[in-house]
């Protein structure tokens, strides 16, 4: 087991092709926003997609939520 990053509040995590490049990433959900994993031959790239969200950010999925067969990223907030 390694460690991939720190981040404070972590909540949930979605592994999946995000960006639909045929790239496995790494999504995590922490206190008040999503930040992106990417693996690039020898470590973690990071890339905070958001950090504003009102709230906590829980119950990370990604998938074609919309049936158009395009791989987005969903989440949920609520509070505390």
């Amino acid at each position: 087991m390694s460690t991939v990053g720190t981040l404070s509040g972590s909540t949930d995590v979605a592994i999946g092709v995000g960006r639909n490049d045929g790239i496995v990433r790494m999504y995590v959900t922490w206190m008040s926003g999503l930040t992106e994993f990417t693996w690039n031959g020898s470590g973690w790239t990071e890339v905070t997609l958001s950090s504003n969200e009102g709230g906590w950010v829980h119950g990370t999925d990604l998938g074609p939520g919309r049936n158009d067969g395009i791989n987005r990223i969903y989440t949920g907030q609520g509070n505390r």
